[in-house]
C-alpha cells in the first residue's frame, strides 16, 4: 500500500508547528494471536483528525529514545475513536511492537489515506476478497457494516498458508454471526491460491480485495467483465521499519 507522504519533522513537536492531522496517541490494549505479529489498539489524543473504515495511517514509535517512523499500516478498526492495527515482523522497530509493545506506550498518529472506502448508499451485497495481512482494510469494512446494521449480503473470502497463520480469527469468528455475512477461509496449504471458480454464484456485486499483487490482478480479471465496481489495495511488499527520523 502506498506510503502517505510525511515531513521528516514530523514526530518532533508536530502539533505546534502545525502539521496537518497529526496526533500524540497511546497503545490501550494489546493482542498476540499468532507467533510472528501484534494487534494494536491505539487511542489518539482528542483533536485528530479521525479515518473511515478501510483508510491506511502512519505511526512513529519511540524506541531508546529515538523516533522511529514505521511504515503504512491499513486500520482494522470500524470507524471510531479508537484504531486497530496489525504488525507483522518487518525489521527492528515491528519486532519491538510484537515484542515489547505494551499499554502506555506512546505513538505518534499521521493522517489517514486511501480510496478503499465504503460508498454512500452502502451497497445490499458486497465481496470482499483477501489475502494475508490484506485482511486488515477489508475487516475495517465488515466490522463497520455490521456495526450500522446492515441487512445486505457480505461475502468474505479470505486466503492465508495455513490455520495457524489466520489473522483476526476471533473477530472473524464473532462477524460471521452477523445476518448476511458468510466468511470462508481458504488455507492455500489444502485448498489451493485463488481460482475463478472461487467467485462462481458471486458475480454482479461490488467487489473489495485487497492483497498480494498476485491476488488482486487475478481477481480483477474475472470481475472486471462485471457491471459492478472493484476497488482493490494491494500489500505493500516486505520491507524494512526501522527509518530512524528524530531524536525524541
Amino acid at each position: 500500500m502506498a506510503a502517505h507522504s510525511l515531513p521528516i519533522a514530523w514526530p518532533l513537536g508536530a502539533q505546534q508547528q502545525g502539521e496537518p492531522g497529526v496526533a500524540r496517541g497511546r497503545i490501550v490494549d494489546v493482542r498476540r494471536t499468532t507467533a510472528h505479529s501484534a494487534t494494536l489498539t491505539v487511542q489518539p489524543a482528542s483533536g485528530w483528525g479521525g479515518f473511515l473504515a478501510g483508510q491506511s495511517l502512519r505511526f512513529a514509535v519511540p524506541v531508546d529514545g529515538t523516533w522511529h517512523l514505521l511504515r503504512t499500516f491499513p486500520a482494522s478498526s470500524q470507524h471510531t475513536a479508537q484504531l486497530e492495527f496489525t504488525v507483522t515482523r518487518r525489521g527492528p522497530v515491528s519486532e519491538y511492537l510484537i515484542t515489547q509493545g505494551r499499554r502506555g506506550l506512546p505513538l505518534l498518529v499521521g493522517p489517514a489515506a486511501g480510496t478503499f472506502v465504503l460508498p454512500l448508499p452502502r451497497p445490499q451485497r458486497l465481496l470482499l476478497v483477501s489475502a494475508g495481512r490484506g485482511i486488515t482494510p477489508a475487516l475495517s469494512l465488515l466490522r463497520t457494516l455490521c456495526d450500522e446494521g446492515h441487512e445486505g449480503d457480505v461475502t468474505f473470502l479470505h486466503y492465508c498458508h495455513a490455520a495457524r497463520d489466520l489473522l483476526h480469527r476471533e473477530d472473524l469468528e464473532q462477524l460471521e454471526r452477523h445476518p448476511g455475512v458468510r466468511v470462508e477461509r481458504r488455507y492455500t496449504t489444502a485448498h489451493g491460491r485463488f481460482d475463478p471458480q472461487h467467485l462462481d454464484g458471486l458475480a454482479e456485486q461490488p467487489v473489495y480485495v485487497s492483497g498480494p499483487e498476485t491476488l488482486v490482478d487475478a481477481v480483477t480479471a474475472v470481475t472486471a467483465r462485471w457491471a459492478e465496481p472493484t476497488l482493490s489495495e494491494i500489500s505493500a511488499p516486505t520491507m524494512p521499519d526501522n527509518e530512524t527520523i528524530a531524536r525524541s
